[in-house]
């Protein structure tokens, strides 16, 4: 098996469907009633074992002298319930339990990516007898599994939102914020966008694992001689340093100009997010006017993300895009530079004119 192969066979969900749903062309299940059995039966399986460790632990436990085990169990309750506390500030007997739960079940279903990567598909091989059997151990590598979690938790949270705050104050959270009365059909929309964004950002956020991962794999390729020459490394690492300034300073803007603490983590992903999908982090230009894909083209040429990812890859050939730097250093002036104006220090926030 060549490794394009083995990687295809490796995130290849063991799945199951009706024969109207299999792909003839590739005899795979494809389609919205597709069951990913192997993500089902590994995430039930260790739900399981959190109820039998937990119902254990209950049966054993000392208040004088507690095992080394319940010293543990009782420091992630401690930090689990100090997150609860600081975010949402009502009692509620059902908010503490299910973010220890998430808590617990996520990092199980993490902490199955350290098992060797061919130990239980060959097991399932054996004991089935088809040497093409697919086993995809990580549930948390299926997107269904964190978008089905951050779907959940996001309806939890609108229902909270309206049994706390009342269906007014719950509407009143669309027209007011985050720029007050006087906008409200912007505040609609940026309330929207925001809303959207929190399932999205947080079933998407499997992303930045890939990516790290990938970051991973260009070690292994460095390790087997595919390297960037050393000469070249002081470059693109100043070149990385600019990018996340520029980010930073996007940031900042957003900090000073975005009043309410709760709208600002939305309006980050409102706007980080377009501007790391829409560049070349993903895919290149060329590929996209190879295409035709023009519009997608433009916007990507004008996003400021692009450039710093040029300046990178340029940096790495030990090549120099004066574009790119010019547009990244340029950027960050501005954006610092607006910062500045907006902020007031004895507000913390956008400075307004007397008796404005």
């Amino acid at each position: 098996m060549g490794t394009v192969e083995y990687i295809q066979h490796h995130l290849q969900n063991n799945a199951v469907c009706s024969a109207d749903n299999i792909n003839p062309a590739t005899g795979l299940c494809e389609g919205f009633w597709t069951f990913h059995m192997d993500t089902i039966l590994i995430s039930i399986a260790l739900g399981a074992l959190i109820i039998l460790v937990a119902a254990r632990l209950g049966k054993r436990l000392e208040a004088g002298a507690p095992s080394g085990f319940q010293n543990a169990v009782e420091g992630v309750l401690d930090f689990v319930g100090q997150q609860v506390r600081d975010t949402f500030p009502g009692k509620n007997p059902l908010i503490a339990p299910l973010a220890l739960t998430i808590f617990v079940w996520v990092w199980l279903m993490n902490f199955m990516d350290l098992i060797p990567v061919d130990l239980l598909p060959l097991l399932a091989q054996m004991v089935t007898g088809d040497p093409h059997f697919h086993l995809k151990v990580v549930p948390t590598t299926d997107l269904n599994t964190t978008m089905a979690m951050a779907l959940s938790v996001f309806a939890l949270i609108i229902f909270y939102n309206i049994k706390v705050k009342g269906l007014w104050g719950f509407t009143k959270m669309f027209l007011f914020h985050p720029f007050g009365k006087f906008f409200i059909p912007f505040n609609i929309v940026m309330t929207l966008i925001e809303e959207v964004s929190k399932p999205l950002s947080l079933g998407l956020r499997l992303f930045g694992n890939m990516f790290a991962g990938e970051l991973v794999f260009l070690l292994i390729a460095w390790a087997f001689g595919v390297a960037v020459p050393l000469a070249h490394l002081p470059v693109a690492l100043l070149a990385m340093v600019c990018g996340a300034v520029m980010l930073a300073s996007v940031g900042l803007v957003l900090s000073v100009y975005v009043q309410q603490l709760e709208n600002f983590a939305g309006t980050m992903n409102f706007v980080i997010f377009p501007m790391f999908f829409i560049s070349p982090a993903l895919y290149p230009l060329w590929k996209l006017e190879e295409s035709g894909a023009w519009w997608l083209l433009k916007l990507a040429q004008a996003n400021p993300f692009t450039h710093a990812v040029e300046a990178i890859r340029f940096a790495m050939y030990g090549q120099f895009n004066g574009t790119a730097w010019a547009v990244v250093l340029g950027c960050t002036v501005v954006f610092f530079a607006a910062a500045l104006w907006g902020y007031d220090p004895q507000r913390g926030s956008i400075s307004k004119k007397p008796g404005g």
